[in-house]
């Protein structure tokens, strides 16, 4: 059967293509699940301020067999300037700005756009798939002048990035990609090249000696939920100084509004217990933010394994046809709370947890700030029986991250890459 390939404008399509192709394999389906696809790529993402898209899908038949989404970051290609920019300012997020819209505009056309972003990449075992997408995108991109593409990368640095190496069935960490090993195969055979590898590191608890802080002008408070927006403000200006100061690869300055956008959603999962800020002398000077492996019980918590484990909840709350709106309203209102209690029942099962960024202000980093923040964190893990914690990802050239994990005791596990290829 014939094999095309066409751009979309349909994201919720897009997003569902991935259930499609691993629909015999949960773990594939979730860590890119189409409400966060959906989220990405709405126009409310101040991401969009700056950069622009085009999704391939590629049909066999009714059947969709693969996906691609370009991107092209003018923030990434033009780091020096992006700055200076005044659309990065914050604003209003429910105001229509349409002077900072043109900005955008200009901006990203006027830009030195060399490189883009390929990423949201899920292909069945089939090369020519993989063939087919990579040409179609090479041809638009060359129109676009675009000289060069980096990937996978889902945007931006803030999601999925990389191409696992190895421990292909494993449950990735919250926030890691995970995809099977033929698409390694299917990257040799384009020709792609090693642009840099991100390590994870496993940390095991049960041996870990952590060490209680006896400085008296060191203080470690937890990141309580009530005070999120307050406190959340304190760790983008902690962010932007630590990353904006290492020249960190993938980094460039962006608003408090595109940073918010990106972590809203972690306030409902948030644990106080996990999530520190350190002080000194009364002044905020780091922080770490650690979550919880909820892919471990992700599978448990669908609505199909309550009650029945090989049917669906929906279906097993009857209506009656032509019921009214309230009564479908009620059902799904039945469900979601179904669903937080098997959440809070199954959340208590999980035994390991990703330490996902610890930044540390420059002119504080050589005071061992970074290993206290990090002994306290293990420390409460420990404490609530983890077992393990990893710590993703870290850049092979980033000498201080990957000191910090070794001193932890942290043994190099999984390796992601991410590739490049000249058009």
């Amino acid at each position: 059967m014939a094999i095309s390939v066409y751009q979309t404008k349909d994201i919720k399509q897009f997003a569902a293509v991935s259930k499609q192709i691993f629909k015999d394999g949960f773990h594939y389906n979730y860590y890119k699940n189409e409400e966060s696809v959906e989220k990405f790529f709405s126009p409310e993402n101040p991401f969009w301020q700056h950069a622009e898209y085009k999704l391939f899908i590629t049909m066999q038949g009714n059947q969709a067999v693969g996906r691609i989404a370009v991107i092209i970051d003018g923030g990434y290609n033009n780091k020096e300037n992006f700055a200076k920019q005044n659309f990065l300012k914050p604003g209003n997020p429910d105001k229509v700005d349409l002077g900072r819209r043109l900005r955008r505009s200009n901006f990203v056309e006027s830009s030195n756009q060399k490189t883009a972003f390929f990423g949201f990449f899920e292909v069945e075992n089939n090369f020519v798939i993989t063939k087919l997408l990579f040409r179609e995108i090479a041809r638009y991109l060359k129109k676009k002048k675009v000289k060069k593409i980096l990937g996978p990368i889902d945007g931006s640095m803030f999601n999925n990035i990389g191409l696992l190496q190895n421990n292909f069935s494993l449950l990735p960490e919250m926030h890691m990609p995970i995809n099977p090993a033929y698409y390694l195969e299917h990257f040799e055979k384009l020709k792609m090249k090693k642009k840099i590898d991100l390590l994870a590191y496993t940390i095991y608890l049960k041996n870990y000696q952590t060490v209680e802080n006896k400085n008296s002008e060191i203080k470690i408070v937890k990141f309580n939920k009530k005070e999120f927006d307050a406190k959340i403000k304190t760790a983008f200006e902690i962010y932007s100084e630590a990353y904006g100061k290492t020249k960190h690869w993938l980094y460039y300055p962006i608003s408090f509004e595109e940073f918010y956008y990106q972590i809203k959603d972690l306030k409902e999962v948030l644990d106080g217990e996990l999530t520190l800020v350190i002080h000194y002398k009364d002044a905020p000077v780091g922080f770490v933010y650690c979550i919880p492996n909820y892919n471990l019980i992700l599978d448990k918590i669908t609505a199909e394994n309550f009650c029945d484990n090989s049917h669906n909840l929906h279906s097993q709350i009857n209506l009656p046809q032509n019921s009214p709106n309230w009564a479908i309203r009620a059902k799904g209102y039945l469900v979601k709370k179904l669903q937080i209690i098997q959440f809070l029942w199954y959340k208590r099962t999980i035994k390991e947890a990703r330490l996902a960024l610890i930044c540390v202000l420059p002119n504080d980093e050589h005071k061992g700030f970074g290993t206290i923040l990090a002994n306290e964190l293990l420390m409460n893990l420990k404490k609530k029986g983890f077992v393990n914690c990893e710590y993703s990802w870290v850049l092979e050239t980033n000498t201080a991250s990957k000191h910090l994990a070794e001193k932890l005791g942290g043994k190099a596990k999984n390796v992601y890459r991410i590739y490049e290829m000249n058009l």
